[in-house]
């Protein structure tokens, strides 16, 4: 992967303050996950959420 690459990623990322429980299937969000990035899903649900915007 290339910097500008990481870069983009980075932006497009969620920068509110993380859930504690995914906003699309309600599951709880592991407490590692939410350390390492802010975020508002699960990782199954973000991975199916990036799958389908490709």
């Amino acid at each position: 992967m290339t910097n500008l690459f990481i870069e983009e990623q980075r932006k497009s990322m969620y920068a509110g303050e993380s859930a504690t429980h995914c906003e699309e299937c309600g599951e709880p969000i592991p407490e590692s996950r939410r350390q390492a990035i802010p975020c508002k899903y699960c990782l199954a649900c973000q991975s199916e959420l990036e799958k389908q915007s490709r």
